[in-house]
């Protein structure tokens, strides 16, 4: 997930509740895999956190539920389907 850049490409279905940010939990699929992390500024627990400085880390920032963000990868274009958002 690190090697990533974003591109600002949001798809948005339905009418916004609040969009992730920092200390949220995010539970998101990329690449067919279900992940949930906290954002957070620096990882000190890569299983429970991710960085907003990791381009899926940037694209989840403010992404809301529903949102499928892309996400810039050196082997093509990766999407990144935000499932839900928690405290």
């Amino acid at each position: 997930m690190q090697a990533m850049a974003m591109r600002q490409a949001t798809t948005r279905s339905q009418p916004r509740a609040l969009p992730i940010n920092m200390w949220r939990m995010v539970r998101f699929v990329l690449d067919d895999v279900v992940f949930e992390r906290r954002l957070v500024y620096a990882v000190a627990d890569p299983e429970s956190e991710i960085s907003i400085r990791s381009a899926v880390g940037l694209a989840l920032l403010s992404a809301h539920a529903g949102d499928e963000v892309t996400v810039e990868a050196p082997g093509g274009d990766v999407v990144v389907k935000v499932l839900a958002i928690a405290d």
